[in-house]
């Protein structure tokens, strides 16, 4: 039998914790898409060294979400949809191929338009993710992802990091700073080679980095001051 009911179970436990999480942030909500037909996400098959994408919301009443995944990481190309959700109802939990790049973008649909975020990490094998898409009352959003393997030491991802800047949609990921968030504060640090390779790597792309040290777990004293919905 699957462990993931078991984490889902134990993972409401922690719901506190999740403002913690790596965070990112669009500012507001955009004019709503002509809509376009995406294809479904196909999950790597069993013999595919994999990761779990647990995937929650937090969202005003009238909101729903969608959560794409790119086929090239690098270039945020080749769109699948995962699912959609909203409410009490969320996408079903997917495998994503691990050892290398995946990114992944979470749109928020809203009565007067839309607001999106488009994000980028390194899964490792065996692990499980959860990112949890937040709209707001004035019509930003938000997007968080935690390494949640073990529901009693909650994570921040170290890889994650945020591919729209400005006016670019897609930045690359070598220069794409990563993304951490320590007790709400969104503060990149210093950071070192990434010991993942990209599939879509090109001869001579630098490689992207990677904080030194693994990301702290959540305690008590990260939890002071800070309050959930």
């Amino acid at each position: 039998m699957s462990d993931l009911p078991i984490f889902l179970a134990r993972c409401r436990v922690v719901a506190p914790v999740l403002l913690l999480a790596a965070c990112a942030q669009h500012p507001a909500r955009a004019p709503a898409p002509t809509p376009v037909q995406v294809p479904a996400y196909a999950a790597p098959g069993p013999a595919v060294a994999a990761a779990f994408l647990v995937m929650s919301h937090d969202l005003q009443p009238d909101d729903w979400y969608h959560v794409d995944l790119f086929a090239n990481a690098e270039r945020c190309a080749g769109r699948s949809r995962v699912g959609s959700g909203g409410h009490a109802v969320d996408p079903v939990p997917t495998r994503l191929a691990a050892g290398r790049w995946q990114t992944f973008e979470t749109w928020v649909h809203e009565p007067r338009g839309y607001c999106a975020v488009r994000l980028s990490f390194a899964p490792a094998a065996g692990r499980t993710y959860a990112v949890t898409t937040k709209s707001n009352p004035d019509g930003s959003c938000t997007a968080m992802l935690r390494d949640v393997t073990d529901p009693d030491a909650v994570r921040i991802e170290p890889s994650l990091r945020q591919r729209e800047a400005g006016n670019q949609a897609c930045k690359t990921l070598a220069t794409s700073a990563p993304l951490m968030v320590r007790a709400g504060q969104r503060q990149p640090e210093q950071a070192i080679d990434l010991p993942i390779e990209t599939v879509e790597r090109e001869p001579g792309m630098a490689r992207p980095q990677l904080l030194p040290e693994p990301a702290p777990t959540v305690t008590a004293d990260d939890l002071k001051g800070l309050t959930a919905r």
